[in-house]
């Protein structure tokens, strides 16, 4: 069978063709993504959760470039809900040892009860609950089955703000990348390091 697929090179110039075709827009969203990030200054991303969240974010980054936008926006969330209800747990394990009190979250928690517990230990302000919620709400219209009659129907938010599918999900996938960047930006995910050029 893979006798019968076309050979290396015509595979090699598919891809340098995707490439070429899109380099100026994938040029400008990394060029947007540097510019996000340089609020990590030089300071290291401690990311707590795992592979779970450290391959959210490598490919989070990938697929906004990319231009794959609707991947972008269920990394970010992804992300997200993951190095919360870890930092949650971490906290957990500190307080334990220096004898404070403490969040304590069940095995599998759900998403606001991460979120209410991330603003009790101060890590979220009121603002940036409503914004996750608002991420959870873009993630949950194309992650699950909506009719064209639901407001959060992508084909129903295109006929109502009278403009394209693909403009409304690329500014989608900008707000989930730019509350991504700016959560882990917070004190509790960067260790070290003056303001500068980004190390990640």
């Amino acid at each position: 069978m893979l006798d019968e697929t076309p050979p290396d090179w015509v595979a090699f110039r598919t891809l340098l063709a995707d490439l070429h075709d899109d380099l100026p827009t994938r040029t400008e969203r990394l060029r947007h993504l540097w510019v996000l990030e340089s609020d990590f200054g030089q300071g290291r991303l401690m990311m707590p959760g795992g592979h779970a969240s450290s391959g959210a974010y490598i490919e989070l980054r990938h697929a906004f470039v990319c231009g794959n936008f609707l991947s972008a926006i269920l990394l970010s969330q992804c992300l997200l809900e993951n190095i919360l209800a870890a930092h949650v747990n971490l906290d957990r394990s500190s307080a334990e040892i220096h004898g404070r009190s403490f969040e304590n979250l069940p095995q599998r928690p759900s998403y606001l009860e991460t979120l209410e517990a991330c603003q009790r230990l101060g890590v979220l302000s009121p603002v940036e609950i409503r914004e996750l919620m608002r991420l959870s709400g873009l993630r949950n219209a194309v992650a699950h089955f909506r009719s064209v009659d639901h407001a959060s129907n992508l084909e129903r938010r295109s006929m109502d703000q009278r403009r394209s599918s693909t403009r409304i999900v690329y500014e989608d996938a900008r707000f989930a990348v730019g509350l991504a960047v700016r959560i882990l930006a917070k004190p509790q995910f960067v260790v070290g390091g003056p303001q500068g050029e980004p190390q990640v």
